[in-house]
């Protein structure tokens, strides 16, 4: 079996460079931390300045969002008339956090601000929305599936427009965005194949593969892009 040569540098690579900054700062620090009442902590997203958000399930299984700021306090929150639980994913620099919930009859997104007030939305005609990234913009992107069930993708902008589009047969990861606006993802062909794309903040969108040598299991995983547009896949 041929080995993936791509990936193993750039995993070696990336290792070393960063031992190298944990060594010329000196020894890492690693501080563990839970909302109270959590029998299981995930958490999601961080700030610059090292405000964290995410979910956890407390002793009756429930999900709820959480926020810890950089002194170490903690906030938990739930989506208005939640009851199915609430999934906090995305912070930008301003602390506003995305993510979903679910009531009774839907699945809804939300905007959390900094200040603790909360906007729902949905994508129009759609039986669940999933936010899971937001950038520096207000802009925020996610899944969402529409009545007959099918998995698609949006962007919202700031001003609350949504925009939906579809790169493949079955998008499946379209959380990751950039400063810009740049979206990057990945999706399953009709034979399950998985190809990448990037769809720039004009709404052009870009279907590709890595080399096969840089490929994991069944195709290309795209899973993040910097400020430059330059993408990372496993």
């Amino acid at each position: 079996m041929k080995p993936k040569i791509c990936r193993n540098v750039f995993i070696n690579v990336t290792v070393i460079f960063a031992l190298t900054r944990l060594l010329a700062a000196g020894t890492p620090i690693f501080i563990t931390f839970d909302p109270p009442g959590s029998t299981f902590t995930s958490p999601s997203g961080i700030t610059p300045d090292g405000v964290i958000t995410g979910s956890y399930n407390d002793a009756s299984r429930a999900t709820h969002g959480f926020v810890r700021a950089r002194d170490g306090t903690i906030s938990t929150f739930d989506g208005p008339n939640a009851v199915f639980g609430t999934q906090a994913y995305g912070i930008n620099s301003a602390g506003v956090i995305t993510g979903w919930y679910c009531d009774a009859i839907n699945c809804y997104g939300f905007l959390r601000a900094s200040d603790g007030s909360c906007t729902s939305f949905s994508v129009p005609g759609a039986v669940g929305t999933f936010p899971v990234g937001i950038n520096d913009n207000g802009v925020v992107t996610g899944n969402y599936f529409d009545a007959a069930i099918n998995l698609h993708n949006f962007v919202r902008s700031r001003d609350g427009t949504i925009t939906t589009f579809d790169p493949g047969f079955v998008p499946n990861n379209s959380g990751i965005i950039n400063p810009a606006g740049a979206i990057t993802g990945y999706f399953f062909t009709p034979d399950f194949l998985v190809r990448s794309f990037v769809r720039a903040p004009n709404g052009a969108v870009t279907i590709f593969d890595a080399p096969s040598v840089c490929q994991q299991g069944n195709g290309t995983f795209a899973t993040g892009i910097n400020p430059a547009g330059l993408v990372v896949e496993v």
